[in-house]
């Protein structure tokens, strides 16, 4: 099976409301979930982490902080779901993609856009392994360079793919609306 026909594959079995629908569920509950975790930690200096934590002083001086502060358990604890949350949001932006591009009638070529959530899902995946490699030794003694330069290629990368999908996801809404009216 060749890669257009993989593509073509998932566009077509990845197209129903129902799943949109089961991973929207499932990835709103990992997401929830996540967010009581973290709701003590500061969004911002997780953000400000994951897309500029490119040396290991930064993240030993981000853990020392939040470990001082006494929210380090609750960044700990919250790879529990989020170690497979990627798996959701890449399920739940190949659906939505896959089905947008059926109500807009898009061409085959459009398959090409289910790559985005395929590639950022594994990004993620990536990057909270490293996370947890930094996290599995007391000290930090296991955030040595280029581990954290790493990671946060694999955030940035993951971030800007679904910000592409979710930007696609829009134009191709906007698309079927159009043809719907017409």
């Amino acid at each position: 099976m060749s890669f257009s026909q993989l593509l073509a594959t998932l566009r077509e079995r990845f197209g129903y409301l129902w799943l949109v629908l089961a991973f929207g569920a499932i990835y709103l509950i990992s997401q929830v979930t996540i967010g009581v975790l973290l709701e003590h930690v500061d969004p911002a200096a997780i953000g400000k982490l994951q897309v500029s934590g490119f040396t290991a002083s930064s993240y030993i001086e981000t853990f020392t902080r939040w470990e001082a502060s006494g929210v380090m358990a609750f960044y700990r604890a919250h790879f529990v779901v989020d170690g497979i949350h990627w798996l959701w949001y890449t399920l739940l932006l190949l659906s939505l993609l896959s089905l947008a591009m059926k109500k807009a009638q898009a061409p085959a070529h459009y398959n090409a856009l289910l790559v985005l959530p395929m590639i950022a899902g594994p990004c993620d995946a990536l990057e909270n392994s490293i996370q947890k490699i930094f996290l599995s030794e007391p000290g930090y003694v296991t955030i040595v360079d280029p581990l954290p330069m790493i990671s946060t290629l694999a955030s940035i990368t993951k971030w800007s793919l679904v910000a592409m999908a979710s930007l696609a996801l829009v134009a191709l809404v906007a698309k079927a609306l159009k043809n719907r009216g017409a």
